[in-house]
């Protein structure tokens, strides 16, 4: 392990935003779906919607009402994620990701259901466009590269992917590794780089589990210990493959549950990171420019 950079720590914040708000710009960004002509009433992203209408008609047995209560607080978390996606492209002309948008209404309603489950993969490269976007950064998803964006004066090329168990982490970062190599290749500037970035929610967090917790310093305390923890012990994994010229591995997971104090709330805790390659002095200077504006982002 000595011969691995420790990770990037970065701020957190927290934001609290009234339940019909969340629930109103969830319906906005459906209805912006559909007006693409992407999303229709069959999908999953419809599916949330009349979840969430149809919460508090919930009947029947303790079982019933604790899968109502599930799906209820999924629906919110998968919403609350579209509408990150749909705020960050209302900044640029749509219609220029409208290819991978087609993709992303696909999917079971949880994502642990299915082991290949291609929305969601595309949701992910979505995600880390919209925070590119929401940094002030210009994105292209048509090129070579699942990203690709301009970062302070360099062309970026990222590798997206969204891990559904540990045991196939390496394998796909260093898949993720070879394409960015590849990419790299091609590319004449010298100044050029590559990330790989994972999304690693189902590796910590493998059944889609309803947390519950007392207060939102628990929440965040039990997060960042289960997400950095995994990271910290599994160094190796998101080295597999490293190239030159690929500055390292942004790392992010996700929470979804319920904080129970005197004033119930939902949440949804976003936690990212980024791992550091064997890259010099100067390079480490240019991902710390960038990197936390990436990392701390409201929904």
């Amino acid at each position: 392990m000595n011969g691995f950079l420790t990770l990037e720590a970065f701020p957190h914040s927290t934001l609290i935003k009234d339940g019909q708000d969340v629930a109103r710009e969830g319906r906005e960004a459906v209805e912006w779906l559909r007006s693409l002509g992407i999303s229709t009433p069959a999908d999953r992203y419809h599916g949330y919607v009349r979840t969430i209408e149809n919460f508090g008609k919930i009947q029947g047995d303790r079982s019933a009402l604790l899968k109502g209560f599930d799906a209820f607080v999924n629906a919110n978390a998968e919403l609350f994620e579209l509408n990150r996606v749909y705020k960050a492209l209302m900044q640029v002309d749509s219609q220029s990701y409208l290819d991978t948008l087609k993709r992303i209404s696909q999917g079971q309603p949880f994502r642990h259901v299915a082991e290949n489950d291609p929305g969601r993969d595309y949701l992910f490269e979505m995600s880390i466009a919209s925070r590119l976007l929401n940094a002030g950064h210009e994105v292209d998803l048509n090129q070579i590269a699942d990203i690709v964006a301009q970062v302070n004066g360099r062309k970026v090329y990222i590798e997206a992917k969204r891990i559904k168990s540990a045991a196939k982490l390496a394998s796909r970062v260093s898949e993720a590794n070879k394409q960015l190599k590849k990419r790299l290749a091609q590319d004449s500037s010298s100044t050029s780089r590559g990330i790989v970035a994972v999304n690693i929610t189902d590796v910590v967090s493998p059944e889609c589990e309803t947390v519950i917790l007392p207060d939102q310093n628990m929440l965040r305390e039990q997060h960042s210990r289960v997400f950095n923890g995994f990271i910290a012990d599994n160094p190796e994994l998101f080295h597999k493959g490293e190239q030159s010229k690929c500055l390292g591995a942004f790392i992010e997971s996700s929470w979804q549950g319920m904080i129970s104090d005197e004033d119930p709330k939902l949440f949804f805790c976003r936690g990212a990171t980024f791992k550091l390659y064997r890259v010099t002095q100067s390079e480490k200077d240019y991902v710390r420019s960038f990197i936390p504006n990436l990392a701390n982002q409201f929904g």
